[in-house]
């Protein structure tokens, strides 16, 4: 049984801000945080359905290939 992929909604109910887009290319793998905000989707859009659904090129090599990773740096803020 596969287990579903976080949305967008549940992601920010967890206080989660936005996600990284990072470059494929070996070479490169310049990464670039997004807020969910900035991308008026569906909060119902599972985390992998974003790179469908919008396209990203990376601003360092051109590179089309991308994946994302929900952004958690929120969680490691010192207290």
């Amino acid at each position: 049984m596969a287990i579903a992929p976080p949305t967008i909604a549940s992601l920010q109910s967890q206080g989660v801000p936005g996600f990284f887009v990072t470059c494929s290319n070996p070479l490169c793998q310049q990464s670039t945080p997004i807020d969910f905000e900035t991308l008026s989707l569906d909060p119902a859009t599972p985390l992998p359905e974003i790179e469908k659904k919008r396209s990203f090129v990376c601003p360092a090599c051109g590179s089309k290939q991308v994946s994302t990773l929900p952004d958690w740096r929120a969680d490691w803020v010192e207290g």
